[in-house]
């Protein structure tokens, strides 16, 4: 349950307007309405929680390219309560590694591109998931 301070928007235009479009990929042509999104980050919360063990507090990195997911997955981690903490593409992988380090993230989440580099930075991180 989120804090009382803390407002779900995507739970709020979902029930109010859930055929209305919430967000738009050009490059991918896809467009993704307020009740997809609800769907998407209900089910993307419960995931982490359950099959990840992400608890409120905990945090969770991601890396990939600029996409709708990635607005999905920071709704997601509002909703369980976590601490959603992307990790730039630009950067070099001995950056991101102490970025990383840094953060102690509970899971790293990445794309098809990134899936090396995330390989290589979870490995030097000590990140399990």
């Amino acid at each position: 349950m989120t804090k009382p301070w803390v407002h779900d928007w995507v739970a709020y235009h979902a029930a109010r307007r859930p055929e209305a479009p919430a967000l738009t990929s050009i490059e991918r042509g896809v467009t993704v309405t307020w009740g997809q999104l609800e769907d998407r980050v209900a089910r993307l919360a419960d995931l982490m929680r359950r099959e990840f063990g992400v608890a409120p507090g905990d945090r969770v990195a991601l890396l990939a390219e600029n996409d709708i997911r990635v607005f999905e997955l920071q709704f997601a981690c509002m909703r369980a309560e976590a601490i959603f903490t992307p990790l730039s593409w630009r950067l070099a992988l001995g950056e991101m590694t102490t970025l990383a380090s840094d953060a102690t993230p509970k899971v790293l989440i990445h794309d098809e591109t990134w899936a090396a580099a995330a390989e290589a930075v979870a490995a030097a991180s000590n990140i399990e998931r």
